[in-house]
């Protein structure tokens, strides 16, 4: 019998939906995506139309209200919040939109904290690796407060990779940078995406920067839809 590959997410019928006193707020509706492994998706959409929540969902740092939700072959739409951390924690990097590098903590730092947090005993020479591999050798004993937006960012896309997560989740990474450093951004981003067969789902509003993913997909009302490439 052939084997035949599980996408790494499938997502079918998945909903979410916030309450208020105006009543029920149906911010995703019987959502569905299936990705492939190594393949780089684009979420495209107006702002406010709900895509850094379809992130949240994957990212498990938001509750599904219906639906179900396949990470690599785990359901993981019936985990615990703990049981999902920890599932997190191996297979799934995040690079937010503001960076979240901790302030007190050098580049190198906290580039080492998801090595350190899987037991890695050479986390820290792990993490100058991936300080090379991103352009910032040089700054791995600087602070975040000491570094550009564009550098920051760097080094927020080398914590997100240096744990051999398969999954990435990028909300808007080049928001708030340059055009020149963003584009910086973008190549250094899909080259990597390409090169460590990591999978990338990237949530951005930039029509541009969406023309490097392999698929884009527009949320409208709720519902993901097919987008052609310009």
């Amino acid at each position: 019998m052939t084997n035949i590959k599980q996408p790494i997410i499938s997502a079918e019928n998945l909903c979410l939906t916030y309450s208020s006193e105006a009543g029920n707020v149906e911010v995703l509706k019987n959502l569905a995506l299936y990705v492939k492994e190594g393949e780089s998706i684009a979420i495209i959409g107006p702002s406010g139309s709900g895509k850094s929540s379809i992130l949240m969902l994957l990212a498990g740092l938001e509750e599904i209200s219906s639906g179900s939700l396949r990470l690599l072959s785990k359901d993981v739409s019936k985990f615990s919040e703990d049981a999902f951390a920890l599932f997190r924690k191996d297979n799934i990097g995040i690079i937010f939109q503001n960076f979240h590098l901790i302030p007190t903590m050098t580049a190198l730092e906290n580039v080492a904290i998801p090595l350190e947090l899987q037991g890695h005993k050479d986390a820290t020479p792990q993490a100058a690796d991936w300080l090379k591999k991103v352009g910032l050798e040089q700054r791995g004993t600087h602070y975040p407060a000491q570094l550009s937006g564009g550098e920051q960012q760097r080094v927020a896309i080398a914590r997100a990779l240096a744990a051999n997560a398969k999954l990435i989740l990028a909300d808007e990474p080049t928001g708030n940078l340059d055009e020149n450093t963003g584009h910086e951004i973008a190549e250094l981003l899909f080259s990597l995406n390409k090169q460590e067969n990591r999978t990338l789902i990237l949530i951005t509003h930039d029509l541009l920067l969406a023309q490097n993913a392999d698929r884009i997909l527009k949320l409208e009302n709720g519902v993901l839809l097919s987008q052609d490439k310009i």
